[in-house]
């Protein structure tokens, strides 16, 4: 798999071209603009407040499974029909000292991406395995 040269604020965990025509509403997820197209400062984008409140959105069965692949996963779960994963490379940390990671939901054969916040002990315990 080749990917596009790109700067390192529009690279989403090294997708190629085709996984990355397959995500545009992950990708804008990752890069926000405002409505003049302008992408959203740090300070926003990075918020707690702005990332929870992004909706969750449905993704491809290639584009889940890359992701579950590319890295080894946290808090991964398989319950038959329903499976989720936390990707184990932090987006931003909080204040409060959680953290925010991309998180990953299959239901059936329907597969969903979110922003999702992880208590910091947790995450931490999860990273000595």
């Amino acid at each position: 798999m080749q990917t596009k040269e790109r700067s390192s604020s529009n690279v989403v965990y090294g997708l190629g071209d085709a996984e990355e025509a397959e995500l545009p509403s992950i990708y804008t997820a990752f890069n926000p603009t405002d409505d003049d197209g302008q992408q959203l400062p740090h300070e926003v984008r990075y918020s707690r407040e702005y990332m929870l409140a992004q909706p969750e959105l449905e993704i491809t069965e290639r584009v889940y499974w890359h992701f579950l692949e590319i890295l080894p996963p946290y808090f991964w779960r398989n319950e038959g029909n329903t499976e989720s994963f936390v990707m184990c490379e932090a987006q931003t940390h909080t204040h409060e000292g959680n953290v925010i990671s991309s998180g990953f939901r299959r239901e059936g054969s329907r597969y969903f991406w979110r922003w999702v916040e992880i208590d910091g002990l947790a995450w931490h315990r999860e990273e000595s395995y």
